[in-house]
């Protein structure tokens, strides 16, 4: 017995052991899942409209934020500048003289003065000798 083709009427027992009538839905396969199909495209449908929604707002944010962290800088950059001048000016370009001067300071520095080698490290025997005697060795 169905009552209106939607639900089942059956036979079933309680927790006591009492027979009692009891109601089912019928399923349709077919008119539920289509109903299903449709329902699951427009469910689809609304979650991407809001991800679109909700990463189009974020995005926003984020340009708003970093707009407002670049002007706060500016503004720190230009109270700093105005405290102390001298930290945003340019280096002073060198002169020719000056640069001469440079790099001939550079040329000298790093270079090894002292002569070594195998002959300069090699054990002389009387220098040795000569050199006990003058500091009264032995």
């Amino acid at each position: 017995m169905s009552v209106n083709g939607t639900l089942d009427a059956y036979m079933g027992e309680d927790a006591e052991g009492k027979s009692m009538r009891r109601w089912a839905p019928l399923i349709l396969p077919e008119a539920t899942k289509q109903e299903t199909d449709e329902e699951e495209q427009a469910r689809k449908q609304k979650e991407e409209e809001e991800a679109a929604e909700y990463w189009r707002r974020k995005k926003l944010e984020e340009e708003e934020a970093e707009l407002e962290r670049k002007r706060k800088e500016a503004e720190e950059r230009r109270l700093e500048a105005e405290r102390d001048p001298s930290l945003f000016e340019k280096p002073r370009q060198l002169s020719k003289k000056e640069l001469e001067e440079r790099a001939a300071e550079r040329d000298k520095q790093g270079k090894r003065l002292r002569k070594t080698g195998p002959n300069k490290t090699k054990f002389d025997p009387e220098a040795h000798a000569a050199r006990k005697e003058a500091r009264g060795e032995k």
